[in-house]
Order: C-alpha cells, then structure tokens, then sequence
C-alpha cells in the first residue's frame, strides 16, 4: 500500500532497489531532459536553415555564372561580327578606294552602337547586382531578426523556469516551518500532559498513603470502599485515562498526517499547473515559429519566381536586340553591296545610318 502511494518515477526506483526520486528532483530531471531535447531540436533548425540558406547562394552564384557566360557569348559574337565587318571593309576599300569616308562613317556609327549597347549592359547589370544585394541584406536582417526572437524567447523560459524554482522552495520552506511548528506544538502538548499526568499520579499516591495512614489508625476508609476495591478503581481509573490518551493521540496523528499530506497534493498540484502552462506556452511558440518559417519560404519563394521572371525577360530583351542589330547589319550590307558605286558623296549609306538614328 505505501508502494502504491509513492509517484510513478519513485515506485520504479524503489522496484530497482535505488533510492527513491522526491516529486521535485523528478520534474528537474523531466525539465532538464525537456531543454535538452528543445536545444537539439533548435540546432537541427538552424543548421537546416542554413543549408537552405548556402543552397539559395549556390543558385545565385550558378545564375551569375550562367548569365556572365552568355555575355561572353554576346561579346565574342559582336568580335566575331566586327572582325567579318573589318574584313569587308578592308575587301572593299581594295575594290572601291573611293568610298574610304562612307566606310568610316558606317564604322563609327557602329561604335556608337556598341558604346550605347555597353553602357546599357553596365547600367543592367549594376541593377541587378544593386538587387541581389538588398535581397542577401533582406535576408540577414530577418535571420539576425529571428536570433534575436530565439534569445529573448529563451531568456523568458529561462526566468520563467527560476521563478517556479524559486516559488516552489519558498512553498517547501513555508510547509516544513508549518510541520515543525505543528510538531514543537504536539511535543508541547505531550510534555504538558506528561507532567499532569506524573501529578496526578503523584497526588493519588499521597492521598492513598493518608488513607493508609487512617485505616492504620483504626478510622477505616470512606464510603466502606475497602483497600482492594480501591486499588482496582484506581487501575479502572488509570486505564480509562490511557485509552483516552491513546485514543487522542491517534487522532492527532491522523489529523497530522491528512494535514501533511494535503500540503504535499497542493504543491504538488501548484507545480503540475505551472508545468503544464509552460507546455501550453511552448506549444503556442511552436506553432508562431512554424508559421513564420512558412511565410518566409513562401517569400523566399515569390522573390525566387520574381528573379527567374525577370531574369528570362531580361534573357528576351537581350536576344531581341541582338537579333535586331543582326538584321540591321545583314540590311545594311546588302544594301553597300547593292549600291557598287565609286562616288563620294553616295547618299545612301548616309541615310541608312540616319534611320538607324
């Protein structure tokens, strides 16, 4: 039956032959298992983040790679492309000397083509690089933001936790002064009751000595009560008085011991609360946590799908234009070869850099 009383952790220490476990040293080690368990689960989080975070780097420098390898390509089509204008021009100057100047003025508007080209490619890429960066900044502000909230939330668990440990010694000092006094108060009451009982005894036997000492005297005892008939009052008396004193200090014990063990149920049951309001909190704080992690990856997402949008449009625009100037330059040197003439001031290149304008 004493087995059965004792907590779940005590019985099984107690099955083991080990010391049992008081309630209180049971919920540290169940808090210190839990704070365990919480700071492996916050390191798997955070080193989880932090893959996601290099994989998304490893996007972008992949991407950069990428997008700098097809500007390579541009450029070595646009040399190439100079390179087969140059060789015509030189092929034509051999066949037509005449038209050194129309030539050269083709020549330096396709320059001004390739500078205005150029410095739209600086501007675009210094955007995009301008971009990429708040983006990176963005996203280490929200984690620096997200190790703040990780600090303070485990410096409130961590006051919260001392100021239950604190309570729960004050509530044990409270109940063991209460139970010291209430045994100084009985063991006060037993000597009392100790020393009136020696009294009395001791004003029994003198007054059964002065009996004595009249029934020697000839005088005989009062009421006809004779000396065996008293004595076995006396003995009635005295055992009446024990089973009273027996009976009484039964009862106090039981009163002590309901009284004891209705303060071991209350602490018990205060700390159960403030157990259970903590897991109530944690669990509040999980699901806060899993819902902002969803809403960061899903902007994490949306700003994903936005660069590889812009990144394809960007794509688009550069192919148009290089197919444009492609078509232009094709445009233009049919049209030189067309026109064969050995004049000057033939017109017609003229106007076609004009609308080129």
């Amino acid at each position: 039956m004493e087995d059965a009383k004792l907590p779940p952790t005590s019985r099984i220490l107690a099955a083991k032959g080990l010391a049992p476990l008081d309630p209180y040293t049971a919920i540290a080690l169940a808090e210190a298992k839990e704070s365990k368990m919480r700071a492996e689960a916050d390191a798997a989080e955070a080193l989880r983040r932090k893959s996601e975070t290099r994989r998304a780097l490893d996007e972008q420098v992949r991407l950069k790679k990428e997008r700098e390898q097809l500007e390579k390509m541009d450029g070595a089509w646009i040399e190439e492309s100079q390179r087969q204008l140059k060789d015509w021009q030189e092929a034509e100057q051999k066949k037509k000397a005449a038209v050194v100047g129309r030539n050269q003025a083709v020549k330096e508007q396709l320059g001004l083509q390739l500078e205005e080209k150029q410095r739209a490619k600086d501007t675009e890429l210094a955007q995009q690089r301008e971009y990429e960066i708040n983006l990176l900044k963005g996203v280490q502000r929200e984690m620096e933001e997200e190790r703040k909230k990780e600090a303070a939330r485990k410096a409130e668990e961590k006051r919260n936790m001392e100021a239950v440990i604190s309570q729960n010694v004050k509530n044990k000092a409270l109940a063991e002064d209460k139970i010291q006094r209430e045994k100084d108060y009985l063991r006060k009451k037993e000597q009392e009751a100790k020393e009136r009982e020696e009294r009395m005894v001791l004003q029994r036997a003198r007054a059964e000595e002065e009996r004595l000492a009249k029934v020697g005297s000839g005088r005989g005892s009062e009421g006809g009560e004779t000396m065996q008939q008293r004595q076995e009052r006396i003995a009635r008396e005295d055992e009446a008085r024990a089973d009273a004193r027996i009976a009484k200090d039964a009862a106090d014990a039981i009163a002590k011991e309901a009284a004891k063990k209705a303060i071991h149920e209350k602490m018990k049951k205060e700390c159960l609360d403030t157990l259970g309001m903590q897991l109530r909190d944690k669990e509040m704080r999980k699901q806060e946590d899993e819902k902002l992690h969803e809403s960061l990856s899903v902007h994490a997402r949306q700003e994903e799908r936005l660069y590889h949008e812009s990144e394809q449009q960007r794509k688009e625009q550069i192919k148009a234009k290089n197919l444009a100037y492609a078509a232009e330059l094709k445009e233009q040197i049919k049209m030189e070869r067309e026109c064969g003439c050995s004049q000057v001031g033939c017109s017609r290149p003229k106007g076609l850099a004009q609308q080129r304008n």
